[in-house]
């Protein structure tokens, strides 16, 4: 939330210097204007959104253009900070780990205007069009929408974009929203977004040993990836067709077709036996609740 962004800008003088002094200023002037006005009623919430991401606009900004040298070296005093151990966040904390990978990069500061999300295993979360991310640790599985552009300002060995990263960023006051997904059977758990996000779904299906399970069929193109375990896949009403599931494979499933999932699952576990670990694969597709309701 802005407001947390708009605290740490006021604990963490190497933040504040970063910014610069002038817009840390101007930033919590803006902030306790909105404060002003939701209590007397000047601003209803849609209101109070727009003047805290004009705020926030004007801070990152700030921020990423910066001289590189001058944000370097507020970096290294973040760094410091929480080497001295004294009064730490655990935005600080993370400020230092990304320095041990990016020395001295602007997006060392980026814990400080985002939201820092840790998931479990089998949560999910939405990450709407232009709104900056970065994965820090772990695996998951990530289902996109067609896109034209990825656009960098940190955090990276590739090209850079500052003009248009700052244009086209939506500036929104907000926490993602996680997902726990719906058992459909005994055997798939979907995940399914809002339905502003026509584009997926994702479906995750864990089939122990000797298990069959049908795919129903989706009014869009489908794409199944395998993570791990043995199996086979065939169309719903061609057993003939059968090919083989095993972690890494990919699939195409054409609209409105089904297909059946049989697992065979003799995987070697870590100690080096024959696993029973199930087959686990993900199916993604539109968004059913939008596209049948249309």
């Amino acid at each position: 939330p802005v407001e947390q962004t708009a605290a740490d800008i006021a604990r963490v003088p190497a933040l504040r210097d970063a910014i610069g002094q002038i817009q840390a200023d101007r930033f919590r002037s803006a902030m306790e204007e909105v404060a002003a006005a939701v209590e007397d009623g000047r601003a209803d919430p849609a209101e109070a959104r727009r003047m805290k991401s004009d705020a926030l606009r004007l801070a990152f900004a700030a921020l990423i253009e910066a001289d590189a040298d001058h944000v370097a070296e507020r970096v290294r005093e973040v760094v410091r900070m929480v080497e001295a151990g004294k009064d730490v966040a655990a935005t600080d904390r993370l400020v230092a780990n990304l320095d041990s990978y990016f020395t001295g990069d602007v997006g060392c500061f980026a814990p400080y205007f985002l939201n820092y999300l840790e998931i479990s295993a089998g949560e999910a979360f939405v990450m709407p069009a232009n709104e900056p991310h970065a994965y820090l640790s772990g695996e998951c599985v990530e289902v996109m929408a067609c896109s034209d552009n990825v656009v960098r300002v940190g955090l990276t060995p590739k090209a850079k974009d500052t003009k248009t990263l700052l244009d086209m960023l939506t500036y929104n006051d907000m926490m993602p929203q996680v997902l726990n997904g719906v058992q459909t059977n005994s055997f798939i758990k979907l995940y399914q977004p809002p339905r502003d996000i026509q584009e997926f779904q994702l479906d995750l299906v864990r089939l122990p040993k000797g298990e069959m399970v049908e795919l129903a069929a989706s009014p869009g193109p489908c794409l199944i990836l395998v993570i791990s375990g043995e199996g086979w896949v065939h169309e719903k009403d061609d057993d003939g067709s059968m090919l083989p599931l095993y972690g890494g494979a990919v699939y195409y499933l054409a609209p409105n077709e089904g297909a059946v999932v049989r697992s065979t699952s003799s995987s070697v576990s870590k100690f080096g036996q024959a696993g029973s670990d199930p087959l686990v694969l993900f199916k993604a597709g539109v968004n059913e609740e939008v596209i049948t309701s249309e």
